[in-house]
């Protein structure tokens, strides 16, 4: 039976179609074939090394045994035999090489460790001013979370605006001229926080070169508690020196803190004056006024009054000595030596009781002072070395001291050679000989006024006269200023006053007795 064409035309197909079958069905088996073998060579390729590590293990600790001794041999016989020498050179090479690799790994191992456990921070940063490297310290000073989060950024995120608009400047003036004066020297400077937060840091910086690549290494502290402990310090430091000063003169707490207060070195702390002028001034009335009212009303009355009194030194350029009790003591001339230290004292004892005039119309007091004032030669200083005090020593001390003592409520008493010193400018009343205790029979004066000035135009600039604050209020104060007058003033009334004043207060003193 006889084929057509459109029969072998099917056959055609239909070989070229299982001619496709067969191919495919080869060509996934071998796929298959290679897979298993692939998976089933690892676990192989595992065993093989494992069975083969002792062995490569043994070969080492042949080959070193060889070499050990092979380095036994005799120099010469070495050298006679080329393979043993070029043996020996190979292994020498290797073992050196595996040495470095040691090393460099330990090396890293051993200084990344130090990096990490550093409290500063340590930043690397290249020419471009990019930031390498940091430490975690870096990260946490600078309030960041990681080190990753500055890596790769730019150095000056880590400075305040003011500094970081000079840093590209700075960078680019050492790339091109080298050492600027900043590598290796220890500044301080500021950061700035992830925040934006300022604060003070120390910073050294290094540099280094690697393979034509210059790398700096930024060495951070963070000082800003050494920064408060320094301002603590400092602000310690001005009430100690506030306070030394406030009992002693400024000279004399200089020795000492140079010194030392107890120190076994320290340096004797006494010098003679050749004349100065010594004030005592006492409080007439304060046994009656303290046993009238409370400890604390006292005290508080007492540091009123006597602060005030310390601010008028400050004015008048005296030095306060100390108060004992009620008693006041005061002193011109030293320890910084002065010409009018006379003038001075006498203005500070009219101001004193101007004071004391003010003070009691405040708290409704009859308080009154008497005030003694001498001029001569003392001897200033500190001794001993516990609660120490600045003192005054001398016969003119004593003799100051007898002028107050022997004096009237209300005025200043001056001895002859205060009269002396002051009589130029002052008016003073001749009380004729005083029996001074320890002293016998001595002149003293007592302040009337200033001597009346005048101006070009014959006019009168000032004319003050003192009267007693004992029972006085402040508006019977007599300070006559006649302006444009051309009159020097009713001197007889200004007198008279002071003569019944006077009086009043000496009968007052009599009646409080002499302890008063």
């Amino acid at each position: 039976m006889s084929s057509g064409p459109g029969e072998f035309s099917r056959f055609a197909i239909r070989g070229a179609s299982e001619r496709a079958d067969y191919e495919n069905s080869l060509l996934q088996s071998v796929t298959t074939a290679m897979l298993v073998l692939f998976v089933l060579s690892i676990p192989l390729v595992g065993l093989c090394y494992l069975l083969l590590k002792p062995f490569e293990r043994r070969i080492r600790e042949e080959n070193f045994r060889t070499m050990k001794m092979l380095l036994m041999i005799p120099a010469d016989v070495v050298d006679s035999v080329p393979a043993i020498r070029e043996y020996l050179d190979t292994g020498k090479q290797e073992h050196a090489q595996q040495k470095l690799r040691d090393a460099y790994e330990e090396s890293v191992a051993r200084n990344e460790s130090i990096l990490n456990a550093s409290i500063d921070a340590i930043v690397g940063v290249n020419a471009n001013g990019i930031i390498e490297t940091c430490n975690p310290a870096t990260a946490r000073m600078f309030h960041y979370g990681s080190p990753d989060e500055l890596i790769g950024q730019n150095v000056k995120i880590l400075m305040p605006p003011t500094i970081a608009a000079h840093h590209d400047h700075y960078m680019n003036m050492y790339l091109a001229k080298g050492d600027s004066g900043t590598i290796g020297r220890e500044r301080e400077l500021q950061g700035a926080r992830k925040d934006g937060t300022v604060f003070p840091i120390r910073l050294v910086l290094s540099v280094s070169h690697i393979n034509n690549k210059t790398i700096f290494a930024a060495f951070i502290r963070d000082i800003s508690d050494q920064k408060e402990q320094e301002k603590l310090f400092r602000r310690e430091k001005e009430k100690t020196d506030k306070l030394l000063k406030n009992l002693r003169p400024r000279s004399i707490a200089q020795q000492l803190r140079e010194d030392g207060v107890d120190g076994a070195h320290r340096r004797l702390v006494a010098e003679g004056y050749k004349e100065v002028t010594v004030l005592f001034a006492d409080i007439v009335g304060f046994t009656d006024v303290a046993g009238s009212i409370t400890p604390v009303e006292l005290v508080f009355m007492l540091n009123s009054l006597f602060s005030a009194w310390d601010d008028l030194t400050e004015k008048h350029g005296l030095e306060k000595i100390k108060t004992i009790g009620d008693c006041y003591m005061a002193a011109a001339g030293l320890p910084e030596r002065c010409v009018d230290h006379a003038r001075r004292v006498l203005e500070f004892g009219i101001d004193m009781i101007r004071v004391l005039q003010e003070h009691n119309a405040d708290y409704g007091r009859l308080l009154n002072v008497r005030i003694g004032i001498n001029v001569g030669p003392v001897v200033a200083g500190v001794l001993g070395k516990k609660k120490i005090t600045y003192d005054l020593w001398g016969d003119a001390v004593n003799i100051a001291s007898r002028m107050e003592s022997s004096g009237v409520p209300g005025r200043i008493q001056v001895s002859h050679a205060a009269y002396e010193a002051l009589k130029g400018e002052y008016i003073f009343e001749e009380r004729g000989r005083l029996d001074i205790k320890g002293k016998g029979q001595m002149l003293a004066y007592l302040f009337k006024s200033r001597k009346i000035e005048h101006s070009q135009s014959g006019h009168v600039i000032r004319h003050t006269a003192l009267t007693p604050s004992f029972g006085v209020r402040p508006d019977r104060r007599t300070s006559v200023s006649h302006e444009g007058s051309g009159e020097p003033g009713d001197d007889d009334t200004v007198g008279q006053f002071l003569n019944e004043q006077e009086s009043a207060a000496v009968k007052a003193q009599a009646s409080l007795g002499p302890g008063s």
